[in-house]
């Protein structure tokens, strides 16, 4: 599959050999929406990695059994940008393993048997950016200066956040914080300054009632695939939701 530069109109079948080594075209400018997902796409389950070679830069690749965001997400970035999501690994294929391996598989849940798709993000100056800002020992961690807007807190929930239920008609939003756990003030401020008042309860940032629906609200329409985790009013509901998509 070949992918056209945006600038001298040429056809590339590697199209990021081309804008490295052009003297005249430059990598796509990101748009604002691109570069917050990229943000909240790092806090969550995206993987942001080293450049293959000198003189690259970093990519990225997100993982989710949920096809349907991925695929969102090739929609707002672009063959430009990214790469079409393509099937990781085989439920099969993960079951197989973890029977063969049973000391490595502590999921205690079939959920780890679904299909796991991947999505890659191409390498991109704005990436490289991103690896030497959050991964200053080769391991992730938020930097000080992060300021969360809906679109990174959309991405980064879809990733890590989801709904507790108190019973059939009371949820909770939470984001996991397994990576930053120790940093609980931080977390919590990340928030507050937006408005909302969330707890602690590692590695949990909590919302009550009120909070979850000022949260959902904040980050805007839920995106294909998540629909699930912005249903708050019926559990019913909501577990409907989630059987679509994990059906």
């Amino acid at each position: 599959m070949t992918v056209e530069c945006h600038s001298c109109g040429r056809e590339f079948q590697v199209i990021n050999l081309h804008y490295s080594k052009s003297q005249s075209c430059t990598y796509p400018d990101l748009t604002e929406e691109q570069h917050n997902l990229l943000i909240g796409l790092t806090m969550g389950d995206g993987c942001v990695q080293k450049a293959r070679r000198d003189g690259g830069h970093a990519s990225m690749t997100v993982s989710s059994t949920n096809e349907r965001w991925l695929r969102w997400l090739f929609s707002r970035f672009g063959e430009r940008l990214a790469v079409e999501p393509v099937l990781k690994s085989t439920g099969a294929e993960l079951q197989e393993n973890a029977a063969k391996y049973p000391k490595f598989d502590n999921s205690g849940g079939e959920w780890e048997y679904s299909d796991i798709y991947m999505l890659r993000i191409r390498a991109h100056p704005a990436l490289t950016q991103i690896r030497e800002e959050w991964y200053p020992d080769d391991t992730i961690r938020y930097p000080s200066t992060l300021d969360l807007n809906p679109t990174i807190t959309k991405a980064w929930y879809c990733s890590d956040g989801g709904l507790s239920w108190s019973d059939r008609e009371h949820a909770f939003a939470a984001f996991g914080t397994h990576n930053e756990a120790d940093r609980a003030e931080f977390l919590c401020r990340l928030f507050r300054i937006h408005g909302f008042d969330p707890n602690w309860s590692e590695p949990l940032v909590r919302f009550d009632l009120d909070g979850t629906k000022q949260l959902l609200s904040w980050m805007g329409p839920a995106p294909p695939g998540f629909e699930y985790k912005w249903e708050h009013r019926s559990r019913e509901q909501y577990d409907e939701l989630k059987q679509e998509v994990t059906a």
